[in-house]
């Protein structure tokens, strides 16, 4: 939400994707998700003619191959033409070029677009290959207001993991904006914190529950909210009507 709503106050996109470990067969299939919703929504905003002249023209006869990663862009631009075969490297080259110009149509001033993407440690390779390029620095290119934002376990990101070459390629480019945040497990004190806020109870009667949430997850927000889920699932958390509140029972958890 701290990401998403500076990005809406300014009319833009927020996108969101995110990558599953039985999944990477399926290369760009994270993109795929994130950009489908976004065509769907502008096909149905009244400037939607605009949108559909403006990704014609900056896909013209390539539209096709981006088309093939996000189904939902034939909503704007109609039925296009198949794309001639190629062998599969120049096709890859192919979409990355078409996809680098469709982002560029979408990421305007006026309308940034923040790229929010999870799980990035079961990324494939195809998608990484694409990230770089839309992040390099195009000095040809007009500017766009483009930010993609990845979370990741760096506990499953050793020193072979393309990630790793991917940030060494990008940084000597990027410099200073490319940015990494090594988030540590929540201390007790923010786990009171979140609690409190979550229940709308004063953080001194939610301490007891703050300290067993800490024991079993160590500050984990990942298992923290887990753990909460199952004791409400289980009746040991639940909302008390008639009182007007939330109560637990840290006997029987």
């Amino acid at each position: 939400a701290s990401l998403q709503a500076p990005v809406l106050e300014r009319s833009g996109h927020f996108l969101r994707g995110k990558f599953d470990q039985f999944q990477r067969h399926r290369p760009y299939a994270a993109l795929g998700d994130a950009f489908g919703p976004l065509m769907q929504g502008l096909a149905v905003e009244p400037d939607a003619p605009a949108w559909r002249d403006r990704l014609r023209t900056a896909l013209g006869e390539h539209a096709a191959a981006v088309a093939e990663l996000v189904p939902g862009l034939t909503l704007l631009t109609g039925p296009m033409p198949a794309l001639p075969l190629l062998p599969p490297h120049e096709d890859g080259q192919r979409l990355h070029l078409a996809f680098a110009r469709f982002v560029q149509a979408l990421a305007q001033p006026a309308r940034p677009l923040l790229l929010f993407l999870d799980d990035l440690q079961w990324a494939d390779e195809a998608t990484l290959q694409l990230l770089e390029m839309l992040l390099r620095d195009d000095p040809d290119a007009a500017p766009r207001a483009l930010l993609v934002v990845g979370a990741l376990r760096e506990a499953e990101v050793d020193a072979q993991h393309p990630l790793v070459g991917l940030k060494a390629s990008l940084r000597p480019g990027l410099g200073e904006r490319l940015v990494e945040c090594h988030l540590a497990p929540l201390s007790l004190a923010d786990s009171l914190l979140l609690l409190a806020e979550s229940l709308h109870a004063p953080p001194a009667d939610c301490e007891a529950l703050a300290a067993l949430c800490q024991r079993k997850t160590g500050g984990n927000p990942f298992f923290l909210a887990q753990f909460l889920r199952r004791l409400h699932a289980q009746g040991q958390l639940a909302y008390d009507r008639r009182a007007g509140c939330w109560a637990w029972d840290l006997a029987a958890a």
